[in-house]
């Protein structure tokens, strides 16, 4: 009888810590549902909000938001409005026309949140909005675009090739030819790359920046 009480002891002993580690294992893997959720709602400067129709974006444009902001919307094709807490910019302008593009041509709206800002491919970005928006105490900031090489835009003259991707960005977004001329070589003229123009509240209104 003592052998055998001996032997189920040992059985256990033995059988305790591997029962143990599988619970310590179990206990630092997040729910796969979890996971996914996580992944799922936020990709690179793009986060969806719980209700799944605001997406809200903050941080500069890359090479990668274009395709991450297709993973997202793939995912929620219900959101409706992007809401811009900042965005000061962009480190790949073809990028940013295309993501811009792709914007309007799904028919979302762009929101400026309170006390938010945009500059530079930002401003781009903003004016993709079917509907354009902002709350208060908001900054506006445009600006020469440069090659990283010291040329900057108003060293090439009007209607030069080379302004042409940013008017027809703007026309492709709703702007009249005028308009979006207007705006353009008004953005390229009222600081150089190095500096920044916030604009007014009467510029904002002159370029067509909000809609009505």
């Amino acid at each position: 009888m003592n052998s055998i009480f001996k032997i189920i002891i040992i059985i256990l002993l033995i059988g305790s810590p591997l029962s143990s580690c599988n619970n310590d294992d179990d206990s630092t893997i997040p729910p796969s549902t979890n996971i996914g959720s996580t992944t799922l709602r936020t990709k690179g400067i793009f986060k969806v909000l719980t209700g799944d129709t605001i997406m809200e974006m903050n941080g500069v444009i890359g090479s990668s938001s274009l395709n991450d902001f297709n993973t997202l919307y793939a995912s929620f094709p219900t959101v409706t409005t992007i809401n811009i807490k900042n965005c000061d910019g962009s480190e790949d302008d073809e990028t940013n026309l295309q993501l811009s593009a792709r914007v309007h041509q799904l028919g979302i709206n762009t929101h400026l949140l309170k006390n938010g800002l945009i500059a530079s491919g930002g401003v781009d970005f903003f004016i993709a909005g079917v509907q354009r928006t902002k709350g208060a105490n908001t900054q506006i900031g445009v600006h020469s675009w440069s090659d990283g090489n010291g040329t900057q835009a108003t060293d090439f003259a009007v209607g030069h090739a080379n302004h042409l991707p940013y008017i027809n960005y703007y026309v492709s977004v709703g702007f009249t030819q005028q308009q979006a001329e207007d705006f353009y070589y008004y953005t390229i003229n009222a600081a150089t790359a190095e500096n920044i123009h916030w604009m007014t509240d009467s510029e904002i209104t002159t370029y067509n920046i909000l809609t009505p």
